[in-house]
């Protein structure tokens, strides 16, 4: 999705396209490092993981917000940002959340 909204003139499609790039690229690395490693963690130490991540991902959301209501920079640029920040950090917010919980409740 990202390569294709890349291609658009208007700057705020443009600036989610970057996003969407970028994020595709750092979970693709997320996920082929432990391919490359041949390991996976425990359930515990995924829990662990996933529940940072979740903490995180609110930070993901307020970094969008002021990106989006343009508190520090300005343009149709900074808007289209926030809105892909935004658009990722609440899809792994969900996930990430999700999954946590249904790690924390596994037995062992």
């Amino acid at each position: 999705m990202g390569s294709t909204l890349f291609f658009f003139q208007v700057e705020f499609i443009r600036s989610m396209s970057y996003q969407f790039l970028i994020w595709g690229l750092i979970n693709f690395c997320l996920g082929i490092f432990p391919l490359i490693r041949n390991s996976s963690p425990s359930r515990i130490r995924l829990y662990k993981i996933l529940l940072v991540n979740s903490f995180l991902d609110i930070l993901y959301i307020l970094v969008s917000l002021v990106l989006i209501f343009e508190i520090i920079f300005e343009g149709e640029s900074s808007i289209g940002h926030g809105f892909g920040v935004f658009i990722q950090g609440l899809f792994l917010l969900i996930f990430d959340t999700y999954y946590g919980l249904k790690f924390k409740n596994l037995a062992d």
